[in-house]
């Protein structure tokens, strides 16, 4: 086992030039013990109105369940919009969410778990002469933004393609919109945007976005700007690796079910009408150590392009609570440790495909290297794959691929078996 990092470890090594087990430790550091299925499974509520959603999803998807709890969130987050808040500082905090679901392979039907939140959404709060709805329109120009926020900026964007939106074509938002977009994403009371014919203003906007994408697509379309910029670093990302089941045919889904889950959502959105405020008590003591970890005493230097990420994730961890509370008990008037205990799992779990999407997007060869091995050592499963297997499918050199076990045993992320040293385990479940 590798020496352990000193809390205040400068991780800008890691995209300068990679492929050591430092560096490799450093990303993943302050990670849970529990490996990805324990954290999602401790992310999933037994009750309330997200674990009837899972119950209404699960049957007719073949999308991972991390991508179902999601869109659960988002309908959460984007029926509640501006209408619940905690106190922070001189401001407001909103549960609105930025999302991006992110699938190794475009076999996880990831537009489908997005088609499934839209067609909840869309029925629960038609548009209409009287009514805004929830969905905003598919506009990709930034007059179609623009108007799109003035009518409804508590909206819900959904896009099916992420790159599209980080693109440059006709069909994709300048870089001057996405970093509209991101200064939204803190609900500020008013902001003003100037276009070439008129200068809109925003009064009390909270849009909540969620979109998908595959690594492949995200490393083409993303730029340096885009991370360094702050768009980028708003949005949580689900990573998903393999699909939950395989459904030749879905099953019809339960509609008196959905129908229920609609007329709850309406009731929330009813409920909260003039505004509700959390009280943050019965979380202070363990928000607090949890804010050490990741902006205190305890927190490690980070590379610039990831700090922006790290910089959110006590913010999304209160976001998140507010919405497995309300989702626990609409009535409620306190953030609760149960609450708390979910979100605290799923930011977890989320900064670690953060990390992976980071790392998709580096440059390395050492990096791209490791996740090859680590790719292959997760997907043996429990038994482990030989390292003559290895050898053979991850096209490696004996050198090489030495090199790359060594890295990633020392930062553990995979083992050898003790019962034979060269059969290799995955300890974390995750790819780096």
């Amino acid at each position: 086992m590798g020496e352990a990092l000193p809390e205040k470890f400068d991780t800008s090594d890691y995209f300068t030039s990679g492929g050591t087990a430092d560096r490799l430790q450093a990303v993943f550091a302050a990670r849970s013990n529990k490996n990805d299925s324990e954290l999602l499974a401790a992310a999933i509520p037994a009750d309330g109105w997200l674990a009837d959603w899972m119950a209404y999803a699960r049957p007719f998807s073949e999308s991972p369940d991390a991508f179902n709890l999601m869109g659960g969130l988002i309908a959460l987050a984007a029926t509640i919009g501006r209408r619940a808040c905690i106190d922070h500082g001189d401001e407001w905090l909103h549960p609105n969410l930025f999302v991006c679901i992110v699938a190794e392979q475009a076999r996880l039907r990831k537009s489908t778990s997005l088609g499934t939140v839209r067609r909840l959404l869309s029925s629960a709060f038609p548009a209409g002469e009287d009514e805004q709805g929830i969905i905003q329109p598919d506009d990709f120009s930034d007059e179609g933004l623009a108007d799109a926020l003035q009518e409804n900026p508590c909206g819900l964007f959904v896009w099916s393609e992420f790159g599209l939106v980080l693109g440059t074509t006709q069909k994709s938002y300048s870089a001057t919109s996405r970093q509209f977009l991101a200064d939204l994403f803190d609900c500020p009371d008013h902001r003003s945007r100037r276009l070439r014919r008129e200068t809109v203003r925003l009064e009390f906007p909270g849009p909540s976005i969620i979109t998908a994408s595959t690594f492949s697509w995200l490393a083409e379309r993303v730029r340096e700007a885009d991370v360094l910029g702050g768009f980028l670093s708003r949005f949580l990302y689900v990573v998903g690796g393999e699909k939950s089941k395989v459904l030749p045919f879905r099953p019809r889904a339960d509609r008196d079910l959905r129908d229920n889950l609609q007329w709850r959502l309406q009731e929330l959105r009813r409920g909260l009408e003039g505004g509700h405020c959390l009280g943050i008590d019965g979380i202070r003591d363990v928000y607090a150590d949890f804010y050490d970890r990741y902006e205190g005493n305890q927190a490690p230097d980070i590379d610039e392009r990831l700090a922006g990420f790290y910089s959110r994730l006590c913010v999304y961890a209160l976001k998140l609570t507010m919405l497995y509370q309300l989702s626990a008990d609409p009535d409620s008037r306190e953030l609760t440790l149960p609450a708390w205990e979910q979100a605290k799992a799923l930011v977890e779990l989320l900064r670690r495909g953060m990390c992976r999407i980071i790392g998709e997007l580096s440059d390395s060869d050492e990096w791209a290297k490791a996740q090859r091995v680590s790719r292959l050592v997760t997907r043996a499963g429990p038994e482990g794959i030989l390292r003559r297997d290895l050898h053979q499918r991850s096209h490696l050199t004996a050198k090489e691929l030495d090199e790359v076990l060594r890295t990633l045993t020392e930062a553990e992320l995979i083992a050898e078996d003790p019962a034979n040293p060269k059969r290799f385990k995955s300890i974390t479940g995750a790819v780096c």
